[in-house]
């Protein structure tokens, strides 16, 4: 996630970050049966709507295009930095 923030903005980030409460809100129903609040489901529409209109108004103004470019470019550098680490 922080490597993330290089490329794009923190209002951007948000949204997929508080996407993990619709993750475990998911997985909680599906595995374990728990049953979802009105609140969890109020919550998580708020989240995607969130999102939605968050990406709308990056790409409106421009910024979600140049990003992605030079993200291609930028991580094609880094690639040997990376391959020289043992794990």
């Amino acid at each position: 996630m922080i490597a993330a923030l290089r490329y794009a903005s923190a209002a951007s980030m948000s949204a997929v970050k508080y996407s993990c409460v619709l993750w475990a809100g998911l997985i909680g129903w599906l595995v374990f049966g728990e049953r979802l609040s009105a609140g969890m489901i109020i919550g998580g529409m708020l989240i995607v709507v969130s999102g939605i209109i968050i990406s709308w108004h990056e790409v409106r103004k421009g910024r979600g295009t140049e990003k992605l470019g030079q993200l291609s470019r930028d991580s094609a550098a880094e690639c040997p930095s990376r391959r020289s680490r043992r794990w």
